[in-house]
This record gives C-alpha cells, sequence and structure tokens, in this order.
C-alpha cells in the first residue's frame, strides 16, 4: 500500500492486474481492472473501461467517455478503499508526438460519481505525461495525476528512466 497509514502498520498486498488497450485511426479502447488481498484482511476490486474518438481536424485531440468502478470488503481509515464507487466521466485527451524523440499528453475528465459513504458528487481528473527519448535505448518519462472521487483525492507525481537493452 502506498499511504502513510498503510504504512505505519505495515499492510501488505498481493493481487493481479489486466490491461486492453486498442487504437484505432480514429478510436482508442483502453480498459484495467485489478484485484488486491491486503495482509489486514481486506481485499480491494476495481476496473475502469473508456472509449475514445478523433475529432476531424484537430490533430491528436479526442474525446469520449469512462465508466469507473471499485469495491472492498471492509473499509478502513488507513488507506482508500471504495465501497459501491461507480463514476462516469466525460474525457477529453490530446496526445502528440514532436520530432519523433518527444511525446505530450494530456487528459482531463469530469462527472457525476457516487459510493455507498459519501453519496454523489462531481468528481474530476486530470492526467499529464511527457516521454523523451534520447537515444534509441535511453527513455525518461515524467508523469503528474490528480484525482479524486465522492470521499478520497489523490495526486501524484512521477519520473522513470529506462534503458534498453
Amino acid at each position: 500500500m502506498d499511504t502513510v497509514g498503510a504504512l505505519q502498520d505495515d499492510v501488505l498486498q498481493r493481487g493481479c492486474q489486466a490491461t486492453y488497450r486498442a487504437n484505432g485511426r480514429r478510436l482508442l479502447v483502453r480498459a484495467q481492472g485489478s484485484y488486491r488481498d491486503l495482509t489486514d484482511g481486506n481485499a480491494l476490486a476495481y476496473a475502469w473501461g473508456d472509449a475514445l474518438f478523433g475529432i476531424s481536424g484537430r490533430r491528436g485531440l479526442q474525446v469520449g467517455g469512462r465508466l469507473e468502478v471499485g469495491d472492498s470488503r471492509v473499509d478502513s481509515d488507513r488507506y482508500y478503499a471504495p465501497e459501491g464507487l461507480v463514476s462516469v466521466l466525460g474525457i477529453a485527451r490530446f496526445a502528440r508526438t514532436f520530432a519523433g524523440r518527444s511525446a505530450v499528453e494530456v487528459e482531463a475528465g469530469v462527472g457525476p460519481s457516487r459510493d455507498q459513504r459519501a453519496g454523489e458528487r462531481i468528481v474530476g481528473r486530470l492526467r499529464g505525461a511527457w516521454t523523451r527519448d534520447w537515444t534509441s535505448r535511453l527513455r525518461t518519462i515524467l508523469t503528474g495525476e490528480y484525482g479524486q472521487t465522492p470521499d478520497y483525492r489523490r495526486t501524484s507525481l512521477g519520473v522513470s528512466l529506462g534503458y534498453r537493452f
């Protein structure tokens, strides 16, 4: 787990995740599902799927929708454990490659969300990524993300360095 409370309590997780992505000329379909068993006896299940369509005459711009669902065995005050989460978001995405070596991707979504604890609210998410291929083997990726559900907010920043063999 990646929250301070879960780390302090030594809560560990074991699970699996599956991801699907299909690119067409003007259509992008993505889905992801995960299941995690935790050492405190809880279990978390989360899945989302979306479809994005390219806008004619607007290179790199796509719009569409996303459905997110999540549930847990029990509630926790140490980490986010959704109870009956259902979100439906309108999504806008811009992705573009520059000179074959750099790429930028920005995605934003907003829509209604509800869960059993907090009821229904309008929520949003924002994600940005910059990828740079320095050589044919060396790549860096910078990411930032903000998201919310009716009773939880998350922010993350990431930096990765990859080397292809």
